[in-house]
């Protein structure tokens, strides 16, 4: 099992990058999508970035890990990565948890170990027990693919299993190659012509802000006074100049406004397309509402 964020809710830091995500199969999770077929592809050179997590079991049914798998679902997907880290957000198309099988391409997955232990206690009369559950990363260095071959070499998984794990989770710097794949299984090949690449030009004319308001200092909050993590896309990385990044942003299909974050790990270009009523102030961020 995996599961997959692409934002956290009590700020706009994102989650912790650990993966690269390269493809989406929509076919693989119609109950959550609502599509039937189709998939999506990610430029190669603006992978969008994830935090995966998962864990595995052996296939012994009276295997701890097998026995609590329940439990271990519960705490990755709910208590570290919802409650204790603010994780939301699925990756668009695929299921936020799912059997592997079932989840979009990326590059690698934390890994998360279900470890079983005991406690005992004696009060001069009576000897009690009680189970000890321990969830933490997996001690083979906190790789989902690493430890499925642990499984593997225990008689806990197949061969086979492990092969069509490769293929979701396909390890650093192979997107391309697993994409190129899932392609020709389709019949289809990617253009012997590269698209060109699109440099900044070296002067940037002014945008133009008569399509959105004043800039104001600050993040774009709802007029309620929250932050606003509905329908907002980034554009781009780095510590963009405004002018070039509301030039993005007017160009967007829909936009109610524009933000540039500067000097921070989530720095960039953002596109709003719900509600938001006026900047809140706070440094290394500018917004302008349309």
């Amino acid at each position: 099992v995996m599961c997959c964020w692409v934002s956290e809710r009590e700020g706009k830091n994102g989650p912790v990058d650990n993966s690269d995500v390269c493809l989406v199969d929509l076919k693989k999770s119609p109950r959550s999508n609502h599509v039937a077929s189709g998939f999506t592809v990610t430029r190669q050179d603006n992978m969008h970035q994830a935090h995966c997590n998962g864990f595995a079991w052996s296939s012994d049914t009276g295997h701890f890990t097998n026995r609590f798998k329940g439990n271990s679902l519960f705490y990755i997907s709910m208590y570290k990565n919802f409650y204790q880290n603010s994780y939301v957000k699925n990756i668009p198309g695929g299921p936020m948890c799912g059997c592997i099988e079932q989840m979009p391409i990326v590059t690698h997955a934390d890994c998360t170990e279900t470890r079983e232990g005991y406690k005992f206690s004696y009060d001069g009369t009576d000897l009690t027990t009680s189970l000890d559950i321990e969830f933490a990363p997996c001690s083979n260095g906190n790789d989902l693919s690493s430890y499925y071959d642990t499984l593997v070499d225990a008689d806990g998984a197949t061969s086979a299993e492990k092969e069509k794990l490769d293929t979701i989770i396909v390890g650093e710097g192979n997107c391309k190659a697993a994409t190129d794949k899932f392609l020709i299984d389709k019949l289809l090949v990617r253009s012997a012509t590269e698209a060109p690449t699109i440099s900044p030009a070296p002067s940037i004319t002014p945008a133009p802000t008569s399509l959105l308001g004043p800039e104001e200092k600050g993040y774009c909050v709802r007029s309620d006074g929250r932050d606003q993590n509905s329908g907002v896309i980034k554009l781009g990385s780095g510590n963009f100049d405004k002018d070039q990044c509301i030039s993005l942003c007017i160009d967007y299909v829909i936009y109610t406004g524009c933000e540039v974050i500067h000097n921070q790990g989530n720095k960039g270009c953002y596109v709003h397309t719900d509600e938001v009523a006026r900047g809140n102030g706070v440094g290394n961020h500018w917004c302008w509402i349309k």
